[in-house]
C-alpha cells in the first residue's frame, strides 16, 4: 500500500488501471502522468518553473498582443484569464506540495540522524 502525500492518488491510479474504455485510459495516463511528476522533485520544481514562464508569458501577451481582441470578444476575454489563472493555481499547489515534501524529507533526515547519534528509536 502506498503512503505519504500521493498515496490517494496513487490507489486510484490503480483502481483506474484495468480500464477497458478509451476515456479510462486516457485518465489512467495523465495520472500516472501526474503522479511521476509529483514524485520526482526535479521535474515537480521543472515543471513549476516552465508552467511559471508560461503564465507570465499569458499576463503578457493578454495585456499587450491580445488587447484589441479582448475588447470586442468578451467570452473569449473570460475564458483567457480563466486559463492564465488556471496555469497560476496549479503552479501554487505544486509549490505547496514540494514544501510539504520537503519538511517532511527533512523531519526524516532529522529522525534518522537522531537514531543514529543516540542508538535508539524514539
Amino acid at each position: 500500500m502506498a503512503s505519504g502525500l500521493g498515496a490517494g492518488i496513487a490507489d486510484r491510479a490503480r483502481s483506474v488501471r484495468d480500464a477497458s474504455s478509451p476515456v479510462k485510459g486516457f485518465f489512467h495516463l495523465v495520472l500516472s502522468i501526474t503522479i511521476g511528476i509529483a514524485r520526482d522533485q526535479r521535474t515537480r520544481r521543472r515543471a513549476m518553473f516552465l508552467l511559471t514562464l508560461v503564465a507570465l508569458a499569458f499576463a503578457f501577451a493578454g495585456v499587450t498582443v491580445f488587447w484589441t481582441v479582448f475588447v470586442h470578444h468578451p467570452l473569449f476575454f473570460a475564458f483567457y484569464w480563466l486559463v492564465c489563472a488556471w496555469i497560476t493555481i496549479c503552479v501554487m499547489l505544486m509549490a505547496i506540495y514540494d514544501l510539504l515534501s520537503v519538511i517532511r524529507a527533512g523531519r526524516a533526515a532529522r529522525r534518522a540522524a537522531r537514531r543514529e547519534l543516540t542508538g535508539r528509536d524514539d
